[in-house]
């Protein structure tokens, strides 16, 4: 009573872990967490919980499981990688399909191709912009279809990223 009602719990505080490090600080992996797209309420999911070279990352209904768990690990350059805790030697990879951009898992490298820069849209979402392809943002396709990267626009929710804390 007597003022707004406090934030959702499942929201880390605004730019949390989508942080880069402080300045001349060495990069590091951010906590544990469950993307969420806030166009289809889904969460990046590895597909078929089949953590391996080339399997597209999708967006998919909540479980928790690893499959949907990631590191943000951010770069000096301001810029983040999302590791894979189900295998943690692949990182989520923008790259060429037929029909446009979609997301895989590729061994970890810190290649452009693997790096997005979180810019906040509001208190709780941010856009994942790709660094190798700068127009180009982290968006969700549809229900159960593989992530894709799409023009970039702030205004778009299926562009719109947030991260939940995983506690054990």
């Amino acid at each position: 009573r007597g003022g707004p009602p406090a934030p959702p719990a499942q929201h880390p505080p605004p730019g949390r872990p989508f942080s880069p490090p402080p300045a001349g600080g060495a990069a590091k992996p951010g906590p544990v967490v469950l993307i969420k797209n806030e166009g289809n309420g889904q969460y990046l999911d590895v597909t078929e919980n089949d953590a391996k070279p080339g399997k597209p990352v999708q967006t998919y209904a909540r479980n928790g499981q690893e499959n949907q768990q990631w590191r943000a690990e951010a770069h000096l350059d301001g810029s983040i990688s999302l590791r894979s805790v189900a295998n943690s030697s692949l990182c989520a990879t923008a790259e060429r399909g037929t029909d446009g951009y979609i997301l895989r898992l590729q061994p970890c490298s810190g290649r452009d191709s693997q790096k997005f820069h979180p810019s906040l849209v509001d208190e709780q979402f941010a856009l994942l912009e790709s660094h190798a392809y700068r127009d180009q943002a982290l968006a969700a396709k549809g229900n159960n279809n593989p992530a894709t990267l799409a023009k970039t626009d702030p205004t778009d929710k299926k562009q719109h990223w947030s991260a939940e804390e995983v506690t054990n």
